[in-house]
């Protein structure tokens, strides 16, 4: 199945009314928008509904194994080339222009028009070329580890009453982290590296966006993704999320920071806890290793 994005194009001919747009500005670009009043004839309403919202198109033959010749994604109207980033996300329309002398058990009026109030604003549903016309979010929760501390050079008391801490007695420490949840909704399809990755840790760096949180590289580990397929009128999509547990215990090196490849020490004096990689005696031991993940992301 071959996945082709068509530029919008807008063939039906309407009237904007006086007045309109309305536009809105924020401190905040995502809350940016504005609103069009448009009047059409009623007969063509749907149509230009269509073209104003995007939509879906199959071109050739879907058959049970849900494969097809091409799905055309035709893309949401944008305002205007002095406010990028905003496209059309709702209509709601009225109807203007009763025509008269239709018979009173007819279950709907006969209008000649339609006035149509379209939204725009910032996009939240994304053309991807490896997942088709998407809506993307996020989640964070806060995730504990605890860590079992090596006991060498660790003592209760000070001085001379000091005493060599029991490897039973060995305390816990607890680490604090996040767990992030990305969810692309809409998919057309299932890339197969999805799942090569789980287990992997990001060798770039990755912001998590809705709290514009940087993951150094090494600190962000991806756990199993979760799939659910869903078959709608325009074939088959999916929503895919990816989940990934981040650990930062700080900056340890020039431009390295201890993720999930770092380990707990006590110092040789007791003073301090450090976190250092593991080696086999030759070279560094990398427990989990690294991949660029912009392959999964949108």
């Amino acid at each position: 199945m071959a996945i082709r994005f068509m530029p919008n194009r807008l063939t039906i001919p309407f009237e904007e009314l006086d007045g309109s747009p309305e536009e809105r500005r924020t401190s905040a670009w995502a809350g940016d928008g504005a609103v069009r009043r448009l009047k059409v004839r009623s007969r063509d309403r749907l149509w230009l509904e269509k073209q104003l919202l995007g939509y879906l198109e199959v071109a050739g033959t879907v058959n049970m194994a849900g494969t097809s010749d091409n799905v055309l994604i035709h893309l949401p109207s944008p305002f205007g080339p002095d406010r990028p980033g905003l496209v059309a996300t709702s209509i709601v329309t009225k109807p203007f222009g009763k025509v008269a002398g239709v018979p009173s058990d007819t279950r709907f009026a006969d209008y000649d028009y339609s006035l149509m109030e379209v939204t725009y604003e910032v996009a939240t549903r994304l053309a991807s070329s490896v997942y088709g016309f998407i809506t993307l979010s996020e989640t964070t929760k806060d995730i504990t580890e605890f860590v079992t501390l090596p006991t060498k050079n660790l003592y209760w008391g000070t001085g001379g009453a000091k005493e060599a801490i029991d490897r039973f007695d060995a305390p816990a420490q607890v680490n604090y982290g996040l767990e992030w949840t990305y969810t692309i909704t809409g998919a057309y399809r299932v890339p197969p590296h999805l799942f090569d990755y789980v287990g992997f840790t990001n060798s770039r760096l990755i912001y998590i966006k809705h709290l514009m949180m940087p993951c150094y590289p090494g600190t962000l580990l991806y756990t199993e993704p979760a799939v659910v397929k869903q078959e709608t009128f325009g074939g088959t999509i999916y929503r895919i999320t990816l989940r990934f547990l981040h650990k930062d215990n700080g900056l340890v090196g020039v431009g390295l920071y201890a993720g999930w490849n770092w380990f707990p020490r006590i110092s040789a004096s007791g003073a301090a806890i450090t976190y250092e990689r593991i080696t086999d005696g030759t070279s560094e031991k990398i427990f989990y290793d690294l991949v660029d993940f912009r392959d999964v992301f949108v």
